[in-house]
This record gives structure tokens, C-alpha cells and sequence, in this order.
């Protein structure tokens, strides 16, 4: 114990019982914190413990992070903000940008600016008292390679990996390339009896297309007139194949159908638990794919697996009802690769046409 209370007899419980009430942060962060409480408070000084909020809004030069007064906003906080380097442990000292957060508060936000496309970054937020500089626990993210918009005028981010440009969200334009409407189905007998392309929102719920996109037929995504902008097509087989050989997967596994690998799906995951359910397994979105579990439409016309699974289309047929496509999960870090009805609907994930085509 303190052998001399700062202010109180009761601020080291206090500070224990604001540790556990944030539970965003690190287990071994708050330990730490602990620590450097006990450390501190026989001086007669009390170290600030912040922790740094997830990174959002990324974009090709730009995000938005920020941080959370855990204990010690009352100590007199002279500064605070966000440091960021492409190299681990940012610093006030040793950083490639920094931020100087004006006002008061124990939670606050910036901008992260002045950032070079398709680089990793790591972020960590900052509180200087008397005491000294402390630091939250330190973020990563990776901006994008750059961006396109469909002929609806939705903006999709990128990401370049091994010479493929891929979207890094799902697609939710209601019109092929060339300007013609896509029908947006919505009536299960409807969508079951289809020859054509079609789309709908899971659930028939447009609030969720905005992280989730659309759910397409295969018709929609084999129809000439195009699904993707101009300039991009729906993987194939083999894009996707390639894709999962960068990722680690062994070629012997990759042709293979089935539920295959253990970590190459995890490298696509969108991280957390905002989207994906608990526990999303071994997620680290590694590439900036950011996969998220949109779930599917069956083709007899009902709705399945939002949140658990993500489905995604290839261009590849399989006979004269199905297509491959590939599947996520939420507890495992696995790819399967399958034959599904063409009625069905599936997310879209649209790749540049001048990526490169190798056949394996």
C-alpha cells in the first residue's frame, strides 16, 4: 500500500476500480498500470494511465484515432494527443506525426494526417503531467492503396497485394457498369425462381448495406453488362486461389474444396467484435481486406449467418447450377472453398482486371 495517500486512503482502490470500469484496455496494460501507481505514489506523484482508442475512417493519407483518460485526468495533464510512426513504440521524442489535442476531457479524438498510401502504421495515445509522458497501448492499421467509385457513385477504398488491387468493403451498387438497373428482389418466391441477376440487402434491411453491402445472385455476377466498375471484374476461382497462396496457404491446400488452412482467413478478417461475433478467431486483417460477416441469402429466398459468415462470390461456374465461391467464420481462422446454388446470394468483392491471372 501507499505508505503516504496523495489525496486520499482510498485512490489506489479508486484507481483499480477504473481499470476494471474501462474494459477496453489491455489486461497486461492495467497490470502494468498498477504497478507504476505503486511505484509512484510513495514519491507523492500520481502517473496518468491512458489507453488508445481503435483506429477508424482510414483512408489513402489519413485516419482517426484518439485516446481515454483511464485515471489521472484530475493530476494536471498538460498535454495529450497521438504520436505515429511506420516503426513500433512511437514516441513525443521519436515519431513520424504527432497531434496536440486542445480542450479537457478524459476522452478525445484526432486526426492522423499526412500519411503515404498502402504503408502500416502504428499509433499510440499520449498524456504528459507532472510525472511525466504516458502511454496507451499501441494500434496498428494500414492505409489504403487508393480508391474507385461505381456508377452509382459509392466510393470504394483498395488495397494492392502481390500485384492484385482488391475493394477492401463489399459491393452495394444496384446497377451494372453500364448504367442498366439490377432488380432488387425482394419477395422470396421471387428471388427463387430466378434466371437473371438480382439483388437484396439482408433481411430487406438497407441500414445494413451500408457496412455490409448487397447480396447478389450468381446471374448478376456472370451478366455481360458488368457488376463491378469499369476496369474491374468478380474474382475468379484463380484470383481468389492466388490471393490465398500470399496469404501462407500451401498450394497443395488450395485447390482442395472444403474448409482449408487455419490462419489465411483470419489475415482477412476485419478485427473486433463490432461486426464479427465473439470470439472472431485469430483476426488480424493483415492485408486491409477487411472481410465482414454479411451473411447469405439461401435460394429458396430466407436470410442466414449475419455476423458469423462472410460469402463471397467468385465468377467461376461449376456446372449448370452452381459457382465457387469462399467462406469465412467467425470462430476460426479457416477458408472454404465450395459450390453453391447460383440462386443463392452472396456478398461481392470486385478485383482490378489488370491484376494478374495465373492458372493453378
Amino acid at each position: 500500500m501507499c505508505k503516504r495517500p496523495i489525496t486520499s486512503p482510498g485512490k489506489p482502490a479508486a484507481i483499480i476500480r477504473s481499470i476494471r470500469e474501462y474494459r477496453g484496455i489491455h489486461p497486461l496494460i492495467a497490470m502494468a498500470a498498477v504497478a507504476l501507481f505503486f511505484a509512484s505514489c510513495s514519491k507523492g506523484e500520481i502517473p496518468v494511465i491512458i489507453a488508445t482508442e481503435e483506429i477508424s475512417s482510414i483512408t489513402t493519407n489519413s485516419a482517426a484515432g484518439g485516446g481515454i483518460i483511464v485515471y489521472g485526468e484530475e493530476t494536471g495533464i498538460v498535454s495529450r494527443g497521438l504520436v505515429w510512426s511506420t516503426r513500433h513504440d512511437p514516441s513525443v521524442e521519436n515519431h513520424d506525426g504527432k497531434t496536440t489535442h486542445e480542450g479537457n476531457g478524459n476522452k478525445f479524438s484526432d486526426m492522423i494526417g499526412n500519411l503515404e498510401p498502402a504503408t502500416v502504421y502504428y499509433v499510440r495515445a499520449y498524456a504528459i503531467n507532472k510525472t511525466g509522458i504516458s502511454y496507451g497501448d499501441e494500434k496498428s492499421f494500414r492505409t489504403y492503396y487508393g480508391s474507385i467509385t461505381d456508377v452509382e457513385g459509392n466510393i470504394y477504398y483498395t488495397i494492392k497485394t502481390n500485384g492484385q488491387v482488391w475493394m477492401s468493403s463489399n459491393l452495394k451498387t444496384g446497377k451494372y457498369s453500364n448504367g442498366d438497373v439490377i432488380p432488387n428482389i425482394k419477395e422470396p418466391s421471387a428471388w427463387s425462381t430466378l434466371t437473371t441477376g438480382g439483388w437484396v440487402t439482408y433481411n430487406n434491411d438497407e441500414y445494413l448495406q451500408r457496412d455490409y453491402g448487397n447480396l447478389y445472385n450468381w446471374h448478376a455476377v456472370s451478366d455481360e453488362r458488368g457488376l463491378c466498375p469499369s476496369g474491374w471484374r468478380v474474382p475468379s476461382d484463380h484470383d481468389w486461389k492466388e490471393l490465398e497462396i500470399y496469404l501462407g496457404m500451401p498450394p497443395a491446400s488450395v485447390i482442395k474444396s472444403g474448409v482449408r488452412d487455419n490462419y489465411a482467413g483470419g489475415k482477412l478478417k476485419k478485427t473486433g467484435t463490432t461486426h464479427w461475433a465473439d470470439p472472431n478467431a485469430i483476426a488480424t486483417d493483415e492485408i486491409g481486406f477487411s472481410a465482414l460477416p454479411g451473411g447469405y441469402r439461401h435460394p429458396g429466398g430466407g436470410f442466414s449467418s449475419l455476423g458469423r459468415d462472410m460469402f463471397a462470390w467468385s465468377s467461376t461456374s461449376n456446372g449448370f447450377n452452381g459457382a465457387w465461391y469462399r467462406n469465412l467464420y467467425a470462430d476460426n481462422a479457416s477458408i472454404n472453398r465450395d459450390v453453391f446454388h447460383k440462386n443463392g446470394g452472396f456478398s461481392v468483392r470486385c478485383i482490378a482486371d489488370h491484376s494478374p491471372v495465373r492458372q493453378m
